[in-house]
């Protein structure tokens, strides 16, 4: 018996990548529960152990695999599944460097030398902000508009 239940979560477990946290889950709670009532720990094992065999004998009767039992009864139990994971920062960094690649190219020629033969948007990139204060407001203002397609 136990090596069918062990096949049968196994193949359930390839389903449900998250089965061990959720089974895990199921048993804290169900020690918690059962500490809340003033059990021993002798009596909490002695209660899981007979409660798995019972999700066991209840899955089987029905049909159904035991680890699918476990999974739902977690559920049912406040398992929410894992939570959702941060980009990496180098997702974060290509994610950005994307979003950089597309504005420059709906800025057009703004990068190359400007027909004018005035700023580039590599020279205002290049320019401190000491220097770009230094140049006279209007004159700033419209390299800024010129560079930026405005």
């Amino acid at each position: 018996m136990i090596a069918r239940v062990t096949q049968d979560v196994m193949q359930y477990k390839q389903t449900v990548p998250d089965y061990d946290a959720a089974f895990q889950h199921a048993v804290k709670v169900r020690q918690e529960e059962l500490a809340l009532f003033g059990n021993s720990q002798e009596v909490i094992a002695r209660q899981l152990d007979a409660d798995v065999r019972a999700l066991i004998a209840q899955a089987y009767s029905q049909g159904k695999n035991p680890g699918e039992l476990f999974y739902n009864y977690a559920k049912m139990r406040g398992y929410a599944g894992p939570a959702p994971q941060a980009p990496s920062q180098a997702a974060t960094q290509v994610q950005a460097l994307a979003e950089a690649q597309r504005q420059t190219q709906t800025i057009g020629t703004a990068g190359g030398p400007s027909s004018d033969g005035g700023m580039t948007i590599e020279m205002l990139a290049k320019m401190s902000e000491a220097e770009l204060m230094a140049l006279p407001p209007a004159k700033r203002d419209a390299y800024m508009r010129t560079v930026m397609g405005g």
